[in-house]
């Protein structure tokens, strides 16, 4: 996207709070409001006060349940100023070009393939159903895919990840750890990456620990960390430039791939260490190596539901069962026959 393009995305009702909700919630004349109000930096003085600083309230907190049972995450409705200013600062022209220049840095390496960064549907579907679509062509299939190729799979996640994210490495992202924090000690920085971390700090009363989970623009930065984190891995694992692996990375979710399972633990170690360096910690719960590629890249739901479909089904017209077979892709075929084998 140009950096306009960007703009529009993120000030979109869908992007400012994609989490479900009854459909009359409508933020889009909320959000044009505010852009208005703060675009050029007409109220600076006002978001860039102390007060601001203890304001604890500024944003609105919904806690979600995410299994049905006691696992709970909170989501935020960022305050629309908030929100708008930081869209302007991220998306000003030069900034959003230095942005892309990082990117393309944190993709250099094939052999790390990020699937997450947000996406906007060109289509009549919406970008709820376009990032779906992503996720199952980028993760799922292309772990069936990877099946062929290796051997095993180390899959793990990392917890809590917003909650975790430090903001000083929403700096350190953008120009490196060392030139960030050799450029602070001076007092004067007056950098985008600076201005971003304070930016990020301030909207939640001047918080350090986590950003706000519930909308594309933080996804966006956290994709900023986590690719940064991607391209520390690449330099920490040039010795295996010539090995055959592969780290395929959804967000916060790693699948690790190799033929050698001593290469495929090396790669989760450096993995770990180098979150542990952007005070991020793998969730112990959900580390495993797996032979079963396959199976490992279907959801546990996606299996059971799979395991319950008929593949014929009976029909009755003119007092007469009839049978009628359902028209499988030959991979829901290959999950069923799988289940089936498995049972």
């Amino acid at each position: 996207m140009t950096a306009e393009e960007a703009r529009a995305f993120f000030l979109k009702s869908s992007s400012y709070a994609n989490m479900v909700l009854p459909e009359y919630f409508d933020f889009q004349p909320v959000l044009d409001f505010a852009f208005s109000k703060v675009a050029g930096g007409k109220l600076k003085s006002m978001i860039d006060s102390k007060a601001l600083k203890t304001t604890e309230n500024a944003n609105y907190s919904i806690i979600l349940n995410k299994d049905a049972g006691y696992d709970w995450r909170e989501v935020k409705i960022v305050h629309p100023f908030l929100y708008a200013d930081l869209v302007e600062q991220i998306t000003e022209e030069t900034h959003w070009k230095e942005l892309l220049d990082r990117f393309a840095l944190f993709e250099s390496n094939s052999k790390i393939k990020c699937i997450s960064l947000p996406v906007e549907s060109t289509s009549k579907k919406g970008d709820t159903a376009e990032t779906i679509l992503n996720w199952w062509e980028g993760l799922e299939q292309t772990s069936i895919v990877k099946s062929l190729e290796y051997t095993y799979c180390i899959k793990t996640d990392i917890t809590n990840c917003y909650g975790s994210i430090y903001t000083h490495t929403i700096d350190w992202a953008i120009r490196g750890k060392d030139d960030a924090k050799q450029a602070t000690t001076n007092g004067k920085d007056k950098s985008f990456a600076h201005k971003l971390d304070q930016t990020v700090e301030k909207l939640q009363c001047n918080q350090t620990n986590g950003i706000p989970q519930g909308g594309e623009l933080f996804n966006f930065i956290a994709e900023i960390v986590l690719g940064y984190s991607d391209y520390l891995l690449s330099e920490e694992l040039k010795d295996l430039n010539d090995v055959d692996w592969q780290v395929v990375r959804y967000r916060d979710d790693y699948r690790i791939f190799s033929n050698s399972k001593e290469v495929a633990e090396r790669v989760v170690k450096s993995i770990a260490d180098i979150l542990s360096g952007l005070n991020m910690h793998f969730n112990t719960k959900k580390t495993g190596l797996v032979s079963d590629i396959i199976e490992s890249a279907i959801k546990p739901d996606k299996v059971y539901w799979n395991a319950r479909v008929p593949i014929i089904m009976p029909k009755i017209w003119d007092g007469k069962y009839h049978r009628v077979d359902y028209q499988l892709t030959l991979q829901k075929n290959f999950q069923i026959q799988e289940v089936s084998v498995r049972l």
